[in-house]
């Protein structure tokens, strides 16, 4: 479990995360984090979808290039964009020096898990230089985060029925979606003041 001013890196993407306020400080209702990404950092696999949570993104410094839906934004220092449930979104690095963001989940579901999944992942090994586990590791991942995290543009009827197909396959070939190995005793944690 995851403590205010915990923070995590992910060093294949260039991502950096403190935590803020997590879901125990604010009873489930939000989750905060101070976000940061190093000039060429990126986003693993491209576009993706919060189906039950609402995301916002406010730019400390930096420029930040995000897509929502069919927009796209270019964020500086000072400029907000909110990403309603459920729409696809993206975003990179515009810029030569990092982006210093604070990003906040509503409701905070189980959002910190997710990211110490998918941190330690890369740090272990498991994921590709874009940052993306295997096939069947994206299918245990999206089954254990179904209400954190999905494929942009399939319906989450359709995404939720082919996961729930593939995920004894996953299982079989020893695929999980959490991974305690990976979690909070794993990765290298750092306590900032």
């Amino acid at each position: 479990m995851v403590r205010q001013a915990d923070t995590i890196d992910n060093l294949v993407t260039g991502e950096r995360i403190t935590f803020l306020e997590t879901s125990l400080d604010t009873r489930g209702e939000s989750l905060c984090i101070a976000w940061s990404l190093r000039a060429g950092g990126f986003l693993p696999g491209g576009a993706h979808t919060h189906p039950n949570q609402e995301e916002r993104i406010e730019i400390y410094s930096g420029t930040l290039g995000v897509s929502v839906g069919r927009r796209k934004y270019r964020l500086r220092t000072g400029e907000a964009v909110v990403v309603p449930r459920g729409v696809p979104h993206a975003w990179w690095n515009e810029g030569d020096d990092p982006v210093r963001a604070e990003v906040e989940f509503r409701p905070a579901l189980d959002t910190e898990s997710l990211f110490e999944t998918l941190f330690g992942l890369s740090r272990d090994g498991q994921a590709s230089e874009e940052g993306v586990p295997s096939s069947l590791q994206v299918v245990a991942v999206l089954h254990e985060y179904e209400g954190e995290l999905g494929i942009p543009w399939v319906p989450k009827r359709l995404q939720h029925t082919v996961v729930s197909l593939l995920v004894p396959l996953a299982r079989r070939r020893g695929y999980r979606g959490r991974y305690p190995s990976v979690q909070r005793s794993a990765i290298p944690y750092s306590t900032e003041a």
